[in-house]
């Protein structure tokens, strides 16, 4: 006789398997087998770092392109393997990656016309000085 988990051979009679611990023909009281639960893929890792690095490009922006591609990258990972955990994680980078960028480009508008009317302005003054 072999053991079904471990292939290790197991003599006639033995509950457990002396090489992997599993239990070798053993039913519940009741008489009914039960399937063992399904075991979850883990956690999608490149979601996880999207997310963190979504978080922190919040204070040091040069980090939202790489939280986006990484946020890309985890969804991806959870849409082809969906036992894996961290879908949500990478759709909160992608929003927060995006949302940053958003922030620092309209910011960046609103510096750029500040200067160009603060020069308008100023020449506007030099020439009625004159």
């Amino acid at each position: 006789m072999f053991c079904p988990y471990c292939k290790t051979p197991v003599q006639d009679g033995m509950t457990y398997c002396p090489a992997c611990g599993a239990a070798l023909n053993a039913a519940p009281a009741c008489g009914t087998q039960y399937a063992a639960p399904p075991i979850r893929g883990g956690s999608n890792d490149t979601a996880i770092a999207a997310f963190v690095m979504a978080l922190v490009s919040l204070v040091f922006p040069i980090l939202v392109f790489p939280a986006i591609v990484f946020g890309h990258i985890g969804l991806k990972n959870s849409q082809k393997t969906p036992e894996r955990t961290g879908r949500g994680m990478a759709i909160a980078a992608l929003l927060i990656g995006y949302f940053t960028v958003a922030i620092w480009l309209l910011t960046a508008l609103v510096v750029i016309l500040f200067c160009i009317f603060y020069v308008l302005i100023f020449a506007c003054v030099m020439v009625m000085a004159d």
